[in-house]
């Protein structure tokens, strides 16, 4: 629930985004993710300071996954890590992206000795497997 009775809802379509609509369902503010590589997984959370933060994932190829040290025998075609971005709003259908977070710079795997990111799992609580 934003200010004024507003509600912030998940944009489904497109590679996803948000829009805040007014009490009388007036379109406040509409934004859209523009990035092929990745979409919204429809879930939003809005900051005390107005901005959001939106749940992604990420399309990482067979090859990708891979190379960080996945089972070749568990993963499909593609594979789809998290990551979060923070919007602010510019305007009223644009924002910037002020902040994102991706799971696959903090990856661990206990699978293929010859990668860089490859640990003892349990050592590393705050790295993903």
């Amino acid at each position: 629930m934003g200010d004024n009775g507003s509600i912030y809802l998940a944009i489904s379509s497109g590679n996803g985004g948000v829009q805040k609509i007014a009490y009388d369902g007036t379109i406040l503010w509409e934004y859209h993710y523009t990035r092929d590589s990745s979409y919204a997984t429809h879930d939003i959370t809005l900051l005390p300071n107005g901005d959001f933060i939106i749940i992604m994932q990420e399309i990482k190829s067979h090859v990708q996954a891979i190379w960080a040290g996945r089972d070749p025998n568990t993963v499909g075609n593609q594979f789809y890590p998290n990551m979060l971005i923070q919007v602010h709003q510019t305007g009223p259908t644009s924002g910037d992206i002020v902040w994102e977070w991706h799971v696959w710079d903090h990856l661990i795997q206990d699978f293929d000795a010859s990668k860089d990111n490859y640990g003892i799992v349990s050592e590393h609580p705050e790295l993903a497997n």
